[in-house]
């Protein structure tokens, strides 16, 4: 297999299809196994059928052990590549539509419930109070992901321009999604009030030395920042140290896995509950596909079949 091939179709994916720079490199990473394993088993590309590919997905799942949903998606690279061979009249056909994938066990979202969402927004509030400057941030960021549905990596590219004012109240913010992919994300009147408490915060720190030396050690790059949170050399903060954050709240929630995906779960399970039909939800969140945007219906499903169980010992049986 030439890799000069995958990197041209690398190429076309980030050019033409417009795919952001991390979607490419995991496509060239998945493509570079297949590419090694074609060798090792002296298979040309051109030769490749359904048996082999079956052969493929069977060294994964065995030799491997690799997780069904991996497959998955080493198999989904490789079938986008095959299709793009076709169309550029190198391949005559695409051999994966003929073989069957392993199934992933389906797996529903882990959120926050009422209880922990008050207690989630309880710390917050606290730290806010406590920690003038590191508090409000934190805030403002993490109701941005519980209350607005947005991913971590969208809520630190934020740019104060990509928040709208209307008489210097914030009530919507502009994100690049997956694909760069823009949409217009409106703000509840706590997330609005959290944001425009930093924004101001910021403000101040950029307009008093003495205040900025007094609250924090922060430099002239971090403050002057164009980001909505930035870190230290100005650029957006890294996604680590929200990670961080996000993991010493665990303690607060009897161990349920916490992590920032988790926050977002939130968000669009409580759109679900709200009643907010299926394509809007799509849309605030940003999905590509609403397929993706089902797996909350399940979740609402699941709970319903959980409510049905529990009245089962009160239905009487006697005839």
């Amino acid at each position: 297999m030439d890799f000069r091939n995958i990197e041209q179709f690398a190429e076309y994916m980030l050019l033409q299809r417009g795919l952001s720079e991390t979607t490419v490199k995991a496509y060239r990473y998945d493509l570079q196994y297949y590419a090694d394993w074609l060798g090792a088993a002296g298979k040309r590309l051109a030769d490749v059928g359904p048996k082999d590919l079956d052969q493929y997905v069977k060294y994964m799942r065995g030799e491997l052990d690799l997780q069904p949903k991996t497959c998955k998606r080493r198999i989904a690279a490789v079938s986008t590549y095959h299709k793009w061979m076709v169309r550029e009249g190198v391949l005559k056909n695409d051999p994966v539509y003929f073989i069957e994938l392993p199934k992933a066990p389906s797996r529903l979202p882990v959120y926050l419930n009422e209880d922990e969402i008050s207690r989630f927004v309880k710390i917050l509030e606290d730290e806010a109070g406590h920690r003038p400057v590191v508090g409000r941030r934190n805030r403002a960021l993490m109701y941005l992901m519980v209350f607005g549905g947005l991913r971590i990596s969208e809520v630190l590219a934020i740019k104060e321009t990509a928040v709208t004012l209307r008489d210097g109240y914030p009530v919507m913010v502009s994100v690049i999604g997956k694909g760069d992919k823009e949409r217009q994300v409106p703000l509840a009147e706590d997330v609005a009030r959290a944001v425009l408490a930093w924004m101001e915060t910021k403000k101040a720190l950029r307009d008093d030395d003495d205040l900025a030396r007094k609250f924090t050690r922060k430099n002239k790059e971090e403050i002057n920042s164009e980001y909505l949170f930035p870190g230290r050399d100005g650029k957006p903060l890294n996604k680590f140290t929200v990670q961080k954050k996000v993991k010493t709240m665990r303690a607060e929630f009897g161990g349920k896995k916490l992590t920032p995906h988790k926050l977002r779960h939130t968000f669009a399970t409580s759109l679900f509950r709200a009643g907010v039909d299926i394509k809007t939800t799509q849309e605030l969140l940003g999905h590509a596909s609403i397929a993706t945007t089902q797996i909350y219906t399940h979740v609402e499903d699941s709970q319903k079949l959980d409510a049905v169980m529990r009245l089962r010992p009160l239905v009487s049986h006697r005839t």
